[in-house]
């Protein structure tokens, strides 16, 4: 009766199907997590380096000065 029981695991259709789902399993797990623009981390630069720099767009020259504000409520 044992034998019986486990015989679909020698058919060609259950090998089929089980490899498909291992490959889909290995799918999803390497897939990255994250997708579009959530996977780029933004992180201001420090004040004291853009202070200190002079940056050149074209033929102008810039300098970042830092100033206080209060925040809004909303």
């Amino acid at each position: 009766m044992k034998r019986e029981m486990f015989e679909f695991l020698k058919s060609t259709k259950f090998h089929m199907v089980f490899s498909f789902i291992v490959g889909l399993f290995i799918v999803l797990v390497l897939r990255p997590a994250c997708k579009d623009e959530s996977c780029n981390e933004h992180k201001n630069p420090d004040t004291k380096d853009m202070i200190s720099s002079t940056y050149q767009l074209g033929s102008h020259c810039y300098q970042f000065k830092t100033t206080s504000v209060d925040c809004v409520k909303k």
